[in-house]
Order: structure tokens, then sequence, then C-alpha cells
């Protein structure tokens, strides 16, 4: 292309960008890294759509048509590919609009950006560059400089001599090429799943936190939870020297509060958290060096329902592990749950293993039989009467001057 085609194929792009961003607030979006992230993906797209009306466009020129007419016809005669090309795009991403979730909240904005892109791509490229190339063509000259005859000769000698024998070879052997490319797919998906090549969609990073909350069965003195709070800041001290460099900065209890990441926010007396911040060296242990020696260090107490020790990781607040249970019978359900937490635990590397199910304070249950119906017994007359033997009653109140 020469410099004035190839300007404006240039300017496609942000001309473009700022359409997508146009569209993008008016549909509610921002920007962030997921959202560039589609930028960055749709990019190509853009350059792509504008190059080939632009080349056809430059042909036509140089053929001998008019600029107004080589305009017009290299805009249409590239209407019906770059259309196919981008409504085959928009058809791929389209289906990840319809994903739940928190992975689809997540993903939701790259096929809307890309979207948005490919209509603001084809709106630029069929409606404004067609008059840019027809103003530019027309300003130019048929005859070019030395130097562009000699990137044309340097071109046309790659051309003749390196390209069109690939071309010939892959025409005679098609059953060749064909299987080169399913070897080297073969390939790509062998070193991904054989740990050749390690992939991880969301990469976990060590941060300098973690939390180790605790929760108790109801009606546990807050005392008692304090006492294992302490033990687990003496459990702490303790790997320190074993690892005979500073580990953790400070350590904050949280009293009367269940907190961390991936845990449902709980106060009460029963529950109690201790915040813990580490030095974060690069030359220290991992985050998971840590937690494993804290973990050896740690005795739990009689009466405690579920202990973990956490820390923030990357991606959306889900588990690695998840198992959903479902019934009708509660009392069923929680010994399913109790169960396959045990078959859990006993795999070396798993933690934190625990239920949303929790077993709640003990109660009473008191039902009427049919003798006392027909003493003429009620359920409000008996739980007053019970209530009255716990709390007492209140016969009269009086009020005495002196």
């Amino acid at each position: 292309l020469n410099q004035r085609v190839a300007f404006w194929v240039t300017l496609g792009i942000p001309v473009s960008f700022l359409a997508t961003l146009g569209i993008l607030w008016m549909v509610g979006g921002t920007i962030n890294m997921i959202s560039l992230f589609g930028m960055i993906m749709a990019l190509g797209v853009i350059v792509d759509d504008a190059i080939v009306v632009a080349e056809d466009t430059l042909t036509l020129y140089q053929s001998g048509q008019p600029p107004l007419d080589a305009s017009l016809n290299g805009s249409a005669r590239m209407l019906a590919p770059v259309m196919s090309s981008s409504l085959t795009t928009i058809a791929a991403f389209s289906p990840l609009l319809m994903v739940g979730g928190v992975i689809g909240a997540i993903l939701r904005d790259i096929p809307v950006i890309v979207i948005c892109v490919i209509v603001a791509s084809l709106i630029e490229c069929f409606l404004v560059l067609p008059g840019h190339l027809n103003q530019s063509l027309a300003r130019g000259s048929r005859e070019e400089g030395k130097i562009r005859q000699t990137l044309d000769r340097g071109f046309n000698r790659f051309r003749d001599q390196v390209y069109q024998p690939i071309v010939h070879l892959v025409m005679r052997a098609p059953g060749l090429v064909l299987l080169t490319g399913l070897m080297l797919f073969v390939l790509s998906v062998g070193l991904i799943t054989g740990g050749r090549v390690k992939f991880t969609f969301f990469p976990s990073i060590d941060g300098t936190t973690l939390w180790a909350a605790a929760q108790f069965t109801p009606g546990t003195q807050q005392a008692d939870v304090d006492a294992f709070l302490a033990s687990l800041e003496t459990a702490l001290a303790t790997i320190e020297a074993q690892f005979d460099t500073p580990v953790t900065r400070y350590a904050v209890r949280q009293h009367r509060q269940l907190s961390g990441p991936g845990i449902q926010r709980v106060q009460g007396d029963h529950v109690g958290t201790l915040k813990v911040t580490l030095v974060g060296d690069v030359d220290g242990p991992t985050n998971d060096a840590v937690i494993e020696a804290w973990r050896a260090n740690i005795q739990l107490p009689a009466g405690i329902e579920k202990f973990s020790i956490r820390q923030a990781t990357g991606g959306p607040p889900s588990k690695p592990i998840e198992v959903k249970l479902t019934g009708q019978s509660i009392a069923r359900l929680k010994d399913a749950s109790l169960t396959l937490q045990e078959q859990l635990k006993r795999y070396p590397g798993v933690s934190n293993v625990d239920d949303d199910l929790p077993f709640g304070a003990e109660q009473l249950v008191v039902t009427l039989t049919p003798e006392g119906r027909k003493m003429g017994l009620t359920s409000q007359g008996l739980t007053g009467q019970i209530r009255s033997a716990f709390e007492g009653r209140v016969l009269q109140t009086f009020f005495d001057n002196g």
C-alpha cells in the first residue's frame, strides 16, 4: 500500500476503538482487564477488514479505474467476504453471552467488546473508508518513486522465488499438508494434556495475608475461643524458628466474627478469626509451606465445628473441589456431608474441608399427644408453661412510692 492508503487503514484502528468505547458506555460496560483483553483479541479483525478493502481498491485503481469507481467497486466487491468473516466471528463469540454464574459475569465483557469492535469496524470500512480512499487516490499520482520501485522489486522477488514454489508444493500434495496440520494439532494437545506445557487459567500468586477462622459449637464461651486463637499465635511463632527466618509481621484477633476469602461471615461468641500479615519476602518460604507447617503445629480442641486457614486467590470466588448434595431430609444430608468430608480428608493436599450446613443450636421439640388435646391443652399454652418454668413468670407489677 502507498503512504496515503496505509494512513487511512491505520487511522481506522483508533476510530473503531473509540466507537467501541462509546457503545460500551451506552450498554453500561467498564474498562477493565477482561474488556481490554477483548480489545486486543479484536485488533487483528479491524486491521484485516481495512486492509482487504484498501488493497482491492488500490488494485482496481492501479489497473486504470478512476479513484471514485475504484473506491466504490472495491468496497462492493469485498462486502460479501468481509461480512461473512465478521458474522462468523460474532457467531463464535456469542455463546459466551449465555454462560451463567460467576464465570459468565467475568467473561461477558469479551464477547460484548468483540461484537462492538466488529460492528464499528464494518461501519468504518464500508461507510467511511471508501470516501477517504477516493480523496487520497485522487490527490495521488500514478508515478511511483525510486524507493517505492525498489520495495516492489524486492516484494516481487520474494513472491516469485519463495512464496510461489511453496504454494505449488502445497497444491501438489494436499494430503501431506492436511496430515501435517493434524500432526501439529495432536502434538499441541498432547503437550498440554501430558503436562509438558503448563496451563493455569487463573494463576495463584502468593499474597501477604492469611486468615485462620474457627467456628465452635453454639454455646461455647468467648474465653474458650480466645484461648484457641492465642494457641494459634503460639504455633505461628514456632514455625518462625522452624524456617529460621521472619515469617509474620503481625497478627490481629478478630473476636466474635468469622471472616476470610470464600467464608460466609458469621458473628457470635462461638466464632473467631486470626488475621496474619506475612513478611512476603521473595527469598522466604511460600504461603503453602507456611500454611502446611502451621497446620502441623495446631491442636484442634474439642467442640470445634469448622477450622480453615485461607489465603486470597485469583479468579472467581470458588473452591477447587465443590460438591452439591440435595435431598428432603436435613439429617440425612448432614450425615452424607460428614461422610464425604471424612473421605476427602484422606487425600493428601486437601484442606479446609467443610460444608455450609451448620449443626446449629440444640432445641427441644415438644408436641401434644391425643390425650393432652382431649384434656383441653393447646400448643400455645404448653409452650407458655415451659417458658415460665425456665424464665419465670411475672404475676403482678406494682409501684412502691416509699
